[in-house]
Order: C-alpha cells, then sequence, then structure tokens
C-alpha cells in the first residue's frame, strides 16, 4: 500500500499546483472582440481587405485582356495590308514591323498587369497586420500563382 500510496501522493503534489494555477475557459462565452475570432484575426477587416485586392486583380485581368484584343485587333488589318503589297520584301518587312508592333504592345500589357497585381498584394500584405494576420504566415504574396 505504501509504495502506491506515495508515489500518487508525490504525482498529486506536483499536479495540483499546475490544475490550480490553470485557467479553465468555457467555450460557450463569445470572444471578448466582436470581431476577433479565436485565432485572433479580425475577419471583417480581413475580409474587406481580400475584397479590395481581389477586385484590382480582376481589373488588373480585364485591363490584360483589352490591351489584347486592341492589340490583335491592330495587328489583323495590318497583316493583311501587308500581303496586298506588291513586292516580297515590302510584305516581309510590313508583316515584321506588324508583328514587332503586337509583341511590344502584349509586353506592355503584362508588364502593366504585372505592377497592378503586384501593388494589389502589396496593399493587402499592408493591411493584414491590422487585421491581426500574422505577417508572411497565410495569403502572402510568394504563395499566390497567378493571381
Amino acid at each position: 500500500m505504501k509504495k502506491v500510496f506515495i508515489p500518487a501522493l508525490v504525482m498529486f503534489s506536483l499536479v495540483a499546483p499546475i490544475a490550480t494555477f490553470a485557467q479553465i475557459s468555457d467555450p460557450s462565452t463569445p470572444p471578448t472582440s466582436t470581431h476577433a475570432t479565436p485565432n485572433g484575426i479580425d475577419v471583417p477587416c480581413i475580409s474587406a481587405a481580400l475584397d479590395t485586392r481581389d477586385a484590382a486583380i480582376a481589373a488588373a485581368f480585364n485591363a490584360l485582356n483589352a490591351s489584347t484584343q486592341t492589340a490583335l485587333t491592330t495587328r489583323t488589318p495590318e497583316l493583311k495590308a501587308a500581303y496586298a503589297l506588291p513586292t516580297r520584301a515590302a510584305r516581309i518587312a510590313a508583316r515584321q514591323a506588324a508583328w514587332t508592333k503586337y509583341n511590344s504592345a502584349l509586353k506592355v500589357a503584362q508588364t502593366t498587369f504585372k505592377t497592378q497585381k503586384d501593388a494589389a498584394w502589396r496593399a493587402y500584405e499592408a493591411a493584414s497586420p491590422a487585421c491581426h494576420v500574422p505577417a508572411g504566415t497565410e495569403g502572402n504574396a510568394a504563395s499566390h500563382v497567378n493571381g
């Protein structure tokens, strides 16, 4: 009996202070902030930041699409006109000029898109700490693929 009682008494004396100082929270009690979740993130704040970021990225995609369509609709008649030229050298030069102009327009459109997309992500990442989202941990620019 002593062999069981003494180790049990020692264990109880070690665990009792921990249990006494531990604070038990009631899971039915709402968080102190009306906006914070149990993980501490201000959900309405981050929702607004996400809406702003994604709207800006969608606008950047729309601008990229419009620029690409404009480049295509400009290139088509230029290529048609190039094929109507009388000499081979003139046709080659006109086609090359049309393609060069088209490729330049696409490059500008891609650069503009990347700039707008990156600006949207930077604004989102700047807003995240105010929403109590740890920087670089959830939904950061490094984790995005195409948007």
